[in-house]
């Protein structure tokens, strides 16, 4: 068997190390905020929801920076230098030294205590268990599905999951190009694929990625619900708020998908959050804390730095306020400042890297202002934005498909169209007030405005999922909206969103089956659930050491053996997966490119089991699986001419076009120079040109059978075996 519980149980143990260290210099970071208030219940639970925030920017500041460095220097493939960079992280944030030990201890208690006092917050009568039950019933039933199934999530077996996978393997911070699909996969920021690499350098597998945007609908929603408490609400509304945005079908659905949607927009609603904080109670740790959370927005994605707009006004405002609180203006200078020197560290390593290879921090678009080329790009804005990729399901929003499309309607749920609606009834209802209690709430509209207009003209995608800063900006001010007696029917906003949100799950099920893992994970939630409640309601309890070590060990197996289990299954799982999927234009069908595709992913994991290969791929954008047994091929892209250095994208190579001019002369030596093992081929997408056959890299590979030797063959892929006994000469 090709995977040891004992191996995968050192990975974990190593894994484990590695992550206590980084929670201790994160507790420490976090300390460098402001101090928590308990005057009122209002003022404990923004100082509650600070703490928990706090700490989760911190840990992610913290690894962001400590992967950043590791691959800058080449050492993300060296385990052990990792865990050094992190435990030298944890001794410059105070933590080591012993007199500090104290300290530490009550900062990570104060942050447990806070999310276990949030969350009595929110159980408080009976509407509060109804609505968890409303929220837990279609996420169990989709994490049930997904748990022992690999990542299926189309961007994430295109790169999302594939840079890291790469980072890990080369030690650096390179990026592959994918050709066939977006152009501009190699120069996106990376941001949240960095968090993911922390996943992989922790456990050795992908089995976490059910769990990938977990951490950032929670913190969505913490930061709503303080941003609410903040702007007068009571508590009570706060915790609301954080229910309405985390029983968004959307949310729930993407949860359990390692894609980014849902982290950009949780950075940005804890950058809401720490500006209204700083405007409100001052410290310049705040500031700190807010531009942190930008520039990990602006480090996820290019519309992070649309999203900076809106930040910007929000601090415009919040400065006069401190200065008529007493803040001097130097002191608010340098918190700005540093904050700016935060964010550049921790968002600005990608928009570097492009302007110095590429002379361009925002490639492969260029920027101009008319006329006037500021940035030259590998293409124009217009040109890009008429492929096909980015046909009439991806064109310019409009207000008719923003609010009433049937899309809309069930990633949103019914009443997301009254949200547009939201910002200027909050407009209204400030101007009708004192001056003294309509400035914050006014801002937080314009907010809300300048967002939906980012989306609507700006932003050229007609995807939801980039509504996410938007909708929970609405949520926060609808909340101060309705008057408090009715607050509680927005609790059962969770059933609108249950049928919406099982209906993507029941079309799965429909198709896929219902498998013994479902049954089993069913079980085991069954099981547990009565544990977790009795645990929640018995509280913190002292246990002894080497009781602590036993529970532990006893983790470690127990999560070892699953994973072992999940690694065995990986493959029956994704042809499973990918032989009974299907859209909604083919009628009910399955697409059987699909389903073949994942085929030739398992003829290659067979093929490659006892010893990694290097594998180039071409024909499709799905690289990911082609990483075989415990992810440890090497996957690539041959250039198809003579420009090899192209592989990759880093800061000493510049960016290349490798499919233009392409030549079997030129491509040749680049597959041996590569030192490629197997050749996999994937049949064109017919669904745009019936007439598309195999790529042209499927009939060089047919003039050599000497060279490459056909292991698969179906009507969809084709996998060769390169046998490099002799290196063609550059004329062959």
């Amino acid at each position: 068997m090709d995977f040891s519980i004992l191996r995968i149980a050192l990975d974990l143990t190593y894994g484990l190390a590695l992550n206590a260290l980084l929670v201790c210099a994160a507790v420490s970071l976090s300390r460098r905020g402001a101090k928590r208030g308990n005057d009122d219940d209002r003022t404990a639970t923004i100082g509650a929801i600070e703490s928990v925030l706090s700490l989760g920017l911190a840990f992610a500041a913290l690894l962001v920076l400590i992967v950043t460095v590791a691959g800058s220097c080449g050492v993300l493939d060296n385990r052990p230098a990792v865990l050094a960079l992190t435990a030298v992280a944890a001794w410059i944030c105070g933590l080591l030294p012993s007199r500090r030990t104290k300290n530490w201890r009550s900062t990570a208690t104060r942050a447990l205590d806070s999310g276990r006092g949030l969350s009595h917050l929110l159980l408080r009568g009976r509407a509060g268990f109804v609505a968890l039950g409303l929220l837990l019933i279609p996420w169990l039933a989709i994490f049930c599905d997904q748990a022992f199934v690999p990542p299926v999530a189309w961007d994430a077996l295109t790169y999302h999951l594939v840079q890291p996978v790469h980072w890990i393997q080369t030690g650096t911070l390179s990026t592959l190009p994918q050709p066939f699909g977006e152009p501009g996969i190699p120069y996106f920021p990376l941001v949240v694929e960095i968090l993911y690499c922390w996943g992989y350098l922790s456990t050795g597998s992908d089995a976490w990625t059910v769990f990938a945007q977990v951490p950032a609908a929670l913190a969505g929603a913490l930061a709503i619900a303080g941003t609410v408490v903040q702007l007068g609400a009571r508590p009570r509304a706060g915790a609301i708020a954080g229910i309405l945005w985390i029983s968004l079908p959307l949310v729930i659905r993407q949860t359990v998908e390692p894609m980014v949607d849902i982290w950009i927009g949780a950075f940005f609603l804890a950058a809401l959050f720490f500006v209204i904080r700083w405007r409100e109670a001052g410290e310049t740790g705040r500031i700190w804390f807010a531009s942190a959370a930008a520039g990990l927005m602006v480090g996820t994605k290019y519309t992070g730095a649309v999203y900076l707009l809106p930040l910007f006004l929000l601090v415009a405002v919040a400065i006069p306020f401190r200065l008529r609180s007493g803040t001097k203006p130097g002191e608010i200078v340098r918190a700005v400042g540093a904050g700016t020197v935060v964010a550049l560290l921790l968002g600005g390593y990608t928009y570097a890297r492009n302007l110095w290879a590429g002379g361009n921090p925002f490639l492969p678009l260029e920027v101009a202002i008319g006329e006037t080329v500021l940035f030259p790009g590998l293409v124009s804005p217009d040109r890009y934005f008429a492929m096909e990729l980015f046909d009439d399901a991806h064109s310019r929003l409009t207000m008719v498909r923003f609010l009433f499309s049937p899309r809309a309607i069930l990633d949103f749920g019914p009443g997301f169209a009254a949200l547009a609606f939201v910002p200027f009834l909050a407009i209204g209802i400030a101007a009708a007030r004192r001056s003294g209690a309509r400035a914050l709430p006014a801002a937080l509209a314009v907010v809300a405005l300048l967002l939906l207009a980012a989306h609507l003209f700006l932003i050229p995608y007609k995807s939801n999922r980039y509504l996410f800063p938007f909708a929970g900006t609405a949520i926060a001010l609808a909340l101060l909206i309705v008057p408090a007696r009715m607050q509680n029917l927005l609790l059962f906003f969770p059933a609108v969103s249950l049928p919406l949100t099982l209906f993507y799950w029941g079309k799965e099920m429909a198709w896929g089956g219902v498998t013994g893992h479902h049954v089993f994970y069913f079980a085991l939630i069954a099981a547990c659930a009565p544990i977790a409640f009795l645990l929640m309601k018995r509280g913190r309890r002292s246990g002894t050491t080497r009781r602590r070590l036993i529970t532990t060990a006893v983790l470690l197996l127990a999560c070892a053996g699953a994973q072992t289990f999940y690694e065995s299954q990986r493959y029956p799982q994704w042809l499973r997966f990918w032989s009974t999927r299907f859209e909604w234009e083919s009628g009910g069908k399955a697409r059987e490119d699909l389903a073949a595709t994942a085929a030739a992913w398992s003829a290659l994991a067979d093929l490659t089991r006892d010893e990694p290969a290097t594998i180039a791929h071409t024909g499709n954008n799905l690289p990911y699986p082609l990483t075989g047994t415990r992810l440890r091929n090497r996957i690539l892209f041959v250039p198809r001419n003579e420009n090899r250095e192209g592989v990759v994208f880093d800061w000493n190579v510049r960016p290349h076009d490798i499919l233009a001019g392409e030549s079997k002369q030129a491509w040749l030596p680049n597959v041996f120079d590569l030192e490629v093992d197997y050749l996999c081929v994937f049949r064109m997408d017919e669904r745009f040109d019936p007439e598309l056959g195999f790529p042209v890299e499927d009939a060089w590979a047919r003039e050599h059978p000497a060279w490459f030797v056909p292991v698969h063959t179906s009507h969809w892929a084709r996998i060769y075996r390169v046998d490099a006994v002799v290196v063609p000469a550059a004329d062959e």
